[in-house]
This record gives C-alpha cells, sequence and structure tokens, in this order.
C-alpha cells in the first residue's frame, strides 16, 4: 500500500509540475519528467541571465547555463505574458523570429532575430524541477 501511495505521490507531482509549467495555454509540448533519484546532484543554473538593450531591427540572445539537468528539461518563456517560446530544443512558439539552441551540454540559447518593439520585456530561462528553479531576464 506505501508503495501505491509513492507512485500516486510522484505521478501527481508530474501532473503539478506540467500545469503549472502550461497553465492557459492552448498550445504545449508533453514531455517526459524525470526525477533525480536521492544520490544524483539538482539542476542548478552556473551564470546570470543579462539584461540586454538592443537596437529595433538587430538581433539578440539570451544564454541560459544548467548543470545536472538530468530528466529535467530548460524552457524558454515571456514571462510578462506568460507565453512559452521553446522547450529544450523544440519551439512553441510560432514566431519565427524565435529560435532555441542548445550546445549539446549545458548551454541553452533564446535567439530573437530583427528585434521589434513589442519583443521588449522579461524572459525566463526555467527548469521543471518543484518546485520550479528560474532565471530572468529583460529585453528593452
Amino acid at each position: 500500500m506505501g508503495q501505491m501511495n509513492c507512485y500516486k505521490c510522484i505521478l501527481l507531482s508530474m501532473m503539478m509540475s506540467l500545469l503549472a509549467l502550461f497553465n492557459g495555454f492552448s498550445q504545449f509540448l508533453v514531455f517526459a519528467q524525470g526525477h533525480n533519484q536521492p544520490d544524483e546532484l539538482e539542476p542548478e543554473f552556473l551564470s546570470q541571465l543579462s539584461n540586454m538593450t538592443v537596437a529595433q531591427g538587430r538581433d539578440v540572445s539570451f544564454t541560459c547555463v544548467v548543470n545536472n539537468l538530468g530528466q529535467y528539461r530548460v524552457a524558454w518563456i515571456k514571462s510578462d505574458s506568460k507565453a512559452i517560446l521553446g522547450i529544450h530544443t523544440h519551439m512553441v512558439s510560432l514566431n519565427p523570429r524565435l529560435s532555441v539552441t542548445h550546445n549539446g551540454h549545458n548551454t541553452w540559447k533564446l535567439h530573437i532575430s530583427h528585434v521589434h518593439l513589442n519583443d521588449s520585456g522579461s524572459y525566463m530561462c526555467q527548469v521543471n524541477t518543484d518546485p520550479m528553479k528560474s532565471q530572468v531576464s529583460k529585453c528593452v
């Protein structure tokens, strides 16, 4: 009986993480969320996201460096609108000026080409841990 309750707890935790990440959005990408074993290290950010000032029409990139990611995933979110832009290397946003890249190790980038005035705002790099870990950067 105790083992069944443990499975229910893990399933509920996974569902809550997905709901918290995708609450209120009609487009989303479902991905498996792994849970680190007790002897595994938790994901950690190695550097802070930098605030960016960029002229309209130029390109900008935000860099998120995360160690010990394990089975977790990195997501990019526009904080002020709560729009999910991309998860890991998959784009959710249909905006062709946005892209995400991963170096195969611990670095994820959100690229915005030909910046428009409406691109200004806060951008979040988020790891789907429980509780969620995130960093925010501003683009002006």
